[in-house]
């Protein structure tokens, strides 16, 4: 959605599509989950459940998944940036339940950097941590960073991005898509790219092209 988007603002074609495209992130910023801290893993329900998609007992069942949420997340606050920058257009409301998310993955990140694979819906809490998908959260901290100057953002961007690093040195990016089960895929390094080349903008520290380099 947000390549679409930022197309029709960059070519000045805006018309009646634009309006679908903000209410994509308009109907997922209000899917938060109190109880979790996070976001449902999907804005339409399906068999009066949230979080169970297509993906649901063929991958995981029943929880928030890292690649659904840090995805989400991260084009969320890309999309509140481009629209900031570019229109003077402010979607606080997509914004702040954003950070929200954000704040429970950091508190729930693992000393080493690891955010986690999947999180129970009932709780803030990290039911799998084994998988490349929480690379997603290490880019939308960086982004939390530029918008907010808030440290605790950059801190655990630089933590987790060092935590994902070992999968990419090693050509063993697995766990991230939701159309594979736990293995080796060619899109799940797309978010640690990413989020190498925000933590470059911001520290200027060259660690951070070795990383996209590799």
């Amino acid at each position: 959605v947000y390549p679409l988007l930022l197309s029709q603002i960059l070519l000045n074609t805006e018309n009646e599509f634009t309006e679908k495209l903000y209410d994509c992130f308009d109907q997922m910023s209000v899917k938060f989950n109190e109880k979790s801290g996070l976001f449902y893993d999907i804005v339409r329900e399906r068999r009066n459940s949230a979080v169970n998609g297509w993906w649901a007992g063929y991958m995981v069942k029943d929880c928030h998944c890292a690649y659904t949420n840090g995805n989400g997340i991260y084009y969320l606050l890309k999309t509140y940036m481009m629209l900031k920058d570019r229109k003077n257009i402010i979607r606080k409301d997509w914004l702040h339940p954003a950070l929200k998310a954000l704040d429970t993955i950091v508190s729930l990140q693992k000393p080493d950097g690891n955010y986690g694979y999947t999180y129970s819906a009932d709780r803030p809490e990290m039911i799998d941590d084994e998988g490349f998908a929480g690379v997603w959260f290490a880019g939308a901290c960086a982004l939390a960073y530029k918008i907010t100057g808030k440290e605790e953002y950059l801190k655990s961007a630089e933590k987790g991005i060092a935590y994902y690093h070992g999968f990419v040195k090693d050509l063993e990016c697995w766990g991230t898509p939701m159309d594979t089960w736990k293995s080796v895929d060619e899109e799940g390094n797309l978010g640690f790219i990413r989020a190498a080349r925000h933590l470059h903008e911001i520290t200027r520290d060259e660690k951070f092209l070795k990383m996209m380099t590799d």
